[in-house]
């Protein structure tokens, strides 16, 4: 008998709804990418950990507001970001034009919220940038990538298909 975690029991609350479990993440999860959220809406999250002895009273609740939708891509600030093409088989065409220099990173997501990948292209100078990224390490379907610059800071998010 283990009082250890196995899973955790992510939930969510929409703004006059109730908590419903939204995806059950190993223990050793440290993020998660909801993809179906409301725009201009405020969202409720909590956690719960799991066993083989049962699941826990549920965490202290965070409380994000959401300023937009990820229908499309988007970019922040003076920042544009544009990807092509779409669907994708292989390879992605990140363009971006940046309004100083900067640290550029990105991850990949399932429309699970499933982490898939991390790319580290580095150091973008400011001004017009084309990066050809690989991806055949991505299983088919809808991916959301959240692309970031230094210190976190993201720069922009956008929403393809990988064909098989």
């Amino acid at each position: 008998e283990t009082d250890q975690e196995e899973n955790y029991v992510l939930e969510r609350k929409m703004e006059n709804g109730e908590f419903i479990s939204l995806a059950t993440l190993p223990a050793n999860s440290t993020s998660y990418l909801d993809v179906n959220t409301c725009s201009n809406c405020t969202m409720y999250y909590r956690l719960r950990t799991a066993n083989a002895n049962g699941i826990s009273d549920p965490s202290n609740v965070v409380v994000i507001q959401i300023v937009t939708g990820i229908d499309e891509i988007y970019a922040f600030k003076n920042e544009t970001m544009t990807t092509f093409p779409n669907p994708f088989s292989n390879k992605i065409t990140l363009q971006l034009n940046l309004a100083q220099s900067d640290f550029i990173s990105m991850d990949v997501y399932n429309l699970q919220g499933q982490w898939l990948m991390h790319q580290t292209p580095g150091f973008i100078g400011a001004g017009k940038k084309e990066l050809i990224l690989e991806m055949s390490g991505l299983p088919p379907g809808i991916h959301v990538g959240v692309v970031r610059g230094k210190e976190g800071k993201i720069v922009g998010i956008w929403k393809g298909t990988k064909e098989k």
